[in-house]
């Protein structure tokens, strides 16, 4: 309770108001783990591992590297000038002290009400537990005969109290502007019940209606900064089958199927340039975050990945032994190589409406193309879904297209990357390896993501052309030569 107002909501320093830490410690951190591995049958070929474990995060100090609202605490300068303003003179000497006392920052002088005319930032949730990850598996391998190795596993991972998305803590709640009627009232102004209660814009006789709705309408916005509120579950299947290097061949193949749910989770993959990976925010943060709930923008269900290399068995101390000279430099030393890639799309992310609080578009029809559809401009791309399929929410209201479409998703991609190697023995511990590398090989037309920008038109259908079109790939067949000197 502000002193000052006696209304909900003061500023509070540290070591004046309560103790050095803003965040009650979180003494519950467990972290158990345990496994087996079993051979099933006494003839070390047939293997059974298992385990389950609990894992901690490091905790990610987002909120310690973005202090960047200081508000009381930040430096100050104080200046001293030589007589007469004269820059060739000193100043003063330290040895005599400050000429006058230097301007400190006011701290906890500032009071209760520093941040009652702003939007304020809180970086760090009073009580927050520490992400923690549930991890288990269980696998089968079995050795098989020609030096064949294959497993088959299960793998799964939970973590809950997670980063997650901002969100406002002075959120109006969207059920009461949809109960009251107020969706198209909320730039009127209306009497302030707390005039003159604080100081500011939210101290005047009216504040607008929108601003009545909150929570606190006598402050601005409380965006609270990376809390652990996120939650994700995932679930996979693997299978694998290696052939072991011997007699010129190896070969790796593995295959996985995978979901991963999530609601608004904060993670690595944030950092990169993943599929997806940028998507974390939540929609109605305050009353709803379980409405976030769907596949992770960045889950891949299915990839297929095929490695092998073949050193064709020609040439010299090979099995066809060329032990001709010459002969053996020109059809001797030969070895294949692939790396073949194929893997599923990533689902779609809508985004784009336009109704005061929404950038979610009402997802109303299929997204298959109509029967017959014909493109009356495909210079401007491939059209990849239909575009009527959304239109703009009512006015103040959520739209219900989910954080990521999974019914329909972004293109997948076959990547077979080719190569061939040539050896040549220049002398007993030099060799010079000659390399040509083709990738995606057969220039197979992977196509990029389509343009996921919905536009609300004056009548809430789609207005953007582009909408729905792929215009740009993947990267074409790129083809490089190579020489490399082996000593």
């Amino acid at each position: 309770i502000n002193p000052t107002n006696n209304l909900p909501g003061a500023t509070q320093y540290a070591c004046v108001d309560y103790g050095r830490a803003f965040s009650q410690d979180d003494k519950n951190d467990f972290a158990p783990r345990v496994g087996f591995s079993w051979d099933l049958f006494g003839n070390q070929k047939t293997v059974l591992r298992g385990g389950y474990g609990i894992f901690m995060s490091a905790l990610f100090s987002y909120w310690n590297s973005n202090y960047d609202g200081t508000n009381g605490f930040a430096s100050t300068s104080t200046a001293y000038n030589p007589a007469g303003g004269n820059n060739l003179l000193t100043a003063f000497q330290f040895r005599n002290g400050f000429p006058t006392a230097p301007t400190l920052p006011q701290g906890a002088k500032l009071g209760p009400n520093l941040f009652a005319t702003s939007n304020v930032q809180q970086f760090k949730e009073p009580i927050s537990r520490t992400p923690m990850s549930q991890q288990w598996n269980l696998s089968v391998q079995q050795q098989l005969p020609g030096g064949f190795l294959v497993e088959a596993a299960y793998s799964a991972n939970h973590g809950t109290h997670l980063l997650s998305g901002n969100y406002d803590l002075n959120q109006a709640d969207p059920a009461k502007i949809k109960e009251f009627g107020l969706a198209g009232k909320l730039t009127n102004n209306v009497a302030n019940p707390f005039v003159g209660k604080v100081p500011g814009q939210f101290g005047g006789a009216t504040i607008t209606q929108a601003q009545a709705l909150r929570p606190f309408p006598y402050l601005g916005g409380i965006t609270v900064q990376a809390p652990h509120a996120g939650n994700s579950i995932y679930h996979s299947f693997l299978f694998s089958a290696e052939k072991r290097f011997s007699k010129g061949f190896a070969v790796l193949t593995s295959y996985t199927f995978a979901k991963l749910i999530s609601d608004s989770i904060f993670n690595g993959l944030n950092f990169i340039g993943t599929e997806g990976g940028n998507e974390y925010g939540y929609q109605n943060g305050l009353y709803n975050r379980r409405a976030e709930r769907a596949e992770d923008p960045s889950n891949v269900p299915h990839r297929l990945v095929v490695s092998g290399l073949w050193e064709v068995p020609i040439g010299k101390g090979r099995a066809l032994d060329v032990q001709n000279g010459f002969l053996n430099a020109v059809v001797g030393g030969w070895q294949l190589n692939t790396i073949t890639t194929i893997v599923a799309g990533t689902p779609m992310i809508i985004r784009g409406a336009n109704n005061g609080l929404a950038n979610r578009p009402d997802w109303i029809g299929s997204l298959e193309l109509p029967d017959g559809f014909m493109d009356a401009n495909p210079q401007r791309g491939v059209q990849w879904f239909n575009p009527a399929a959304f239109v703009n929410p009512a006015l103040y209201v959520f739209g219900n297209t989910p954080r990521a479409i999974s019914q329909f998703r972004n293109p997948g991609a076959i990547i077979v990357d080719l190569s061939v190697f040539k050896t040549f023995t220049l002398a007993e511990k030099l060799k010079l390896q000659f390399r040509a590398e083709a990738f995606n090989a057969p220039n197979h037309v992977n196509l990029g993501t389509p343009n996921t920008a919905f536009g609300a038109g004056p009548t809430g259908t789609n207005n953007n052309d582009a909408f729905g079109r792929i215009t740009t790939s993947r990267d074409p067949r790129n083809m490089q030569l190579g020489l490399k000197l082996i000593f």
